[in-house]
């Protein structure tokens, strides 16, 4: 997902972008400049990340009279995020992410406040070419001709205008390629199976035309219980599509011979279907799935579009005898503000899995230093304290290339690596208060119990009740809630194995966080940013004007420099082999750079102490080398100087320090274990400071790759290519 922090610098002007403009019915989309204005009152502008394309954007291109209507932007599937708002929103803010519906939802009238209705009557469903309060366009071309909305979204332009009763806000957790599909069709389908049709478990379903809302139809049929789920289409080859979606037969309607269609699926279904859906768009269909809808208690959906002047027949005593119900399913009868985000969870598989082992994917390490193989793993629900998450994203830190290559403990195999990651609560075990199914989060390795002497003291952010190892098990009971097919035991890693698409973690190293921030920003806050950031911020207490040498501009460095430029650090040094790290730590506040490499006989902390007059304020050690340590003491100043350790080096590796340099120099020495950080309270103030524009993350994220890619990750790594590789779960 892209960030949101690049898009709201526009906020009360004009924005200039791209947009697809139709321009003549029935011809080729023109990629043109247009203009977007600033949202009037109760209405938001969007930045639009992506969109699908449905058939009634088809079906309205082609139109020569209205509701065709032209130039227009047409589009009306998508996921965006909120670039600004107009006056009197108040549901709404920067950076939310959305889906834009059609059909309008205000919340306040009758029918929106009834469960028997989603037809708003103050802002009653049109196919207006135009804004709902003043019937006006936001478009314009630079020649300042008007451009005609669509469904009250036009999103086939890069940003848009879309009243507040149209926008539906969901967490960022659902990929925005699949938040688009929410907008209308999928929506439509499920929604028409669930709220309009109520289908009961164990009943018989027939649905006309197994196109995209078709299918949705299918798959909420499925999701409430049916039994049979007969598919009806011209394309046989639409069955093995349908199978995927829970069609459990099917009828071509071209191989009936005399027979309608009707009378075979009465006779398949010994008397009928209990609910039939029309999804292709003729009336003549509607008066089939009615004639095959049992009597009694036989219901007809429709959710096709005919012509405006197309009628149906139907018998009147047939209607009054049968006692057969017929109804319409505008946007499958789903209020957009209410039941859109439930969708939301249902595709994150939330609410449904509670309480049962779910199979999934895994990317296991079987053997040290060899690539990950991607496995069906079972993941056990959660025990007492414990939560399942579902993870989104996941990005790659150097810890885990460390543990990866060990042959001995810690090293352990298999195992289940990641430790980074952004994730979405499926499950709660026992005694879990503060999390609840959806909420987004943060695993993170530290435990913080909130409760202990050490998690209370604003000193130590090293919890004493759960104190940190590296063990390949859960806390509390020493066992793996993880699994194999064959029953073997997978191992954790560091509490968390995020290489997993379900995880099972303890309350005590999970963070809840805001879902405003993207996921893909989110997990960058589980490690290694954190540690950096934290390091300059909680552990050094870096003070403005002062001056912080850093050994090493990888990742973690990169983020000491960060939190160093947010303390206000006058001389940020950074000290390292390549040159070209200089580049990019200029970006992260890095002024100026020593190449160990060039020092000639002189040792580094000789050149940094000349080059500092007498020494840094704050120095950083980032590799995970003791010499480096011992070099890092040795360039900062004598008095107040502090030395800072974050890289980690063998278990049995020696600093060799002098006791009297140490006793008369009277500079600090100490260690940084996450930045010395306290995750649940800490951690959400680096969200809130990446949400307002304060904390760099974007330009961490060099790559990105899908799970089934996710050795390409570690390649980049290990080559030195990237910073920060996030893989994302299902994009």
């Amino acid at each position: 997902m892209a960030s949101t922090k690049q898009y709201f610098s526009a906020a009360g002007k004009p924005i200039r972008c791209k947009a697809a403009v139709a321009r003549k019915v029935g011809e080729p989309l023109v990629i043109e400049e247009v203009i977007v204005a600033p949202p009037k009152a109760h209405e938001v502008r969007l930045k639009i990340i992506c969109t699908s394309l449905c058939y009634t954007d088809i079906i309205v291109w082609r139109m020569k009279e209205f509701p065709g209507c032209f130039p227009r932007i047409l589009g009306h599937e998508a996921f965006g995020v909120v670039e600004s708002v107009g006056e009197d929103v108040d549901e709404l803010k920067e950076g939310d992410s959305v889906v834009p519906i059609f059909l309008p939802d205000c919340m306040d009238c009758v029918d929106c406040k009834s469960k028997k209705s989603n037809l708003c009557s103050k802002f009653p469903f049109q196919a207006s070419p135009l804004l709902h309060r003043d019937d006006t366009s936001r478009f314009t071309n630079a020649e300042g001709e008007t451009l005609h909305h669509f469904l009250y979204i036009s999103s086939f332009s890069e940003y848009t205008v879309v009243d507040v009763v149209n926008v539906t806000k969901i967490g960022p957790e659902i990929p925005p390629n699949r938040a688009c599909l929410l907008s209308c069709g999928v929506s439509t389908g499920v929604g028409a199976a669930w709220k309009t049709a109520n289908v009961e478990p164990g009943s018989t379903v027939v649905i006309f035309g197994l196109g995209s809302i078709g299918l949705a139809v299918a798959e909420g049929a499925r999701l409430c219980g049916a039994t049979r789920i007969i598919g009806v289409d011209i394309n046989s080859n639409k069955f093995e599509i349908g199978k995927q979606f829970g069609i459990t037969e099917f009828v071509n309607s071209k191989n009936c011979g005399d027979k309608p269609v009707s009378q075979v699926i009465i006779e398949m279904t010994n008397g009928g279907a209990d609910y039939c859906f029309e999804c292709v768009g003729l009336a003549a269909l509607v008066q089939e799935a009615f004639a095959c809808c049992r009597k009694g208690w036989g219901k007809t959906v429709v959710l096709g579009v005919d012509k405006p002047d197309a009628h149906l027949n139907l018998n009147s005593f047939e209607v009054l005898q049968s006692q057969k119900t017929l109804t319409g399913a505008l946007f499958g009868g789903l209020k957009p503000k209410s039941d859109v985000p439930f969708l939301v969870k249902l595709q994150l598989g939330i609410s449904k899995t509670a309480g049962k082992p779910i199979r999934c994917r895994a990317a296991v390490a079987r053997k040290a230093g060899e690539p990950l193989v991607i496995e069906e793993v079972i993941v056990a629900p959660p025990k007492a304290h414990e939560v399942r998450l579902k993870i989104i994203c996941t990005s790659l830190c150097h810890t885990d290339i460390t543990l990866w290559k060990l042959k001995e403990f810690p090293g352990c195999h298999p195992r289940i690596l990641g430790h980074e990651a952004f994730g979405v609560v499926e499950s709660v075990g026992e005694d879990v208060d503060e999390l609840k199914e959806g909420d987004s989060v943060g695993p993170i390795f530290l435990p913080d119990c909130m409760d202990c002497v050490d998690c209370n003291s604003k000193n130590s952010n090293l919890c004493s009740k759960f104190p940190f190892q590296i063990s390949p098990l859960l806390h509390r009971d020493d066992t793996s809630r993880f699994t194999n097919a064959e029953g073997e035991t997978l191992h954790h890693y560091l509490y968390i194995s995020s290489f997993s698409e379900y995880t099972v973690v303890d309350v005590v190293n999970v963070t809840k966080i805001d879902p405003e921030i993207p996921p893909n920003r989110a997990c960058l806050l589980s490690c290694g940013v954190s540690t950096g950031d934290g390091a300059a911020w909680k552990t050094a207490n870096v003070e403005p004007g002062s001056t912080v040498v850093i050994f090493d501009l990888g990742s973690v460095g990169l983020a000491v420099a960060e939190g160093a430029r947010l303390c206000g650090a006058t001389r940020i040094i950074g000290v390292g082999r390549n040159s070209d790290k200089f580049e990019i730590g200029k970006q992260f506040g890095v002024t100026e750079f020593v190449n160990s490499k060039n020092c000639g006989d002189k040792p580094v902390s000789q050149v940094i102490i000349e080059m500092t007059n007498g020494g840094a304020d704050y120095c950083f050690e980032c590799v995970g080398l003791a010499t480096i340590v011992q070099e890092a003491f040795a360039c900062c100043r004598k008095g107040w100087g502090k030395t800072i350790v974050l890289g980690v080096d063998k278990p049995d590796a020696q600093l060799n320090l002098s006791s009297f340099e140490v006793l008369q120099s009277q500079k600090t020495l100490t260690g940084s274990f996450f930045g010395g950080l306290k995750p649940k309270s800490d951690v959400p103030i680096l969200v809130k400071r990446y949400l307002d524009k304060e904390l760099e993350l974007d330009k961490f994220v060099t790559h990105e790759v899908n799970f089934e890619d996710i050795n390409k990750a570690f390649d980049l790594l290990i080559q030195g290519k990237s910073l920060r590789c996030v893989i994302w779960m299902d994009k």
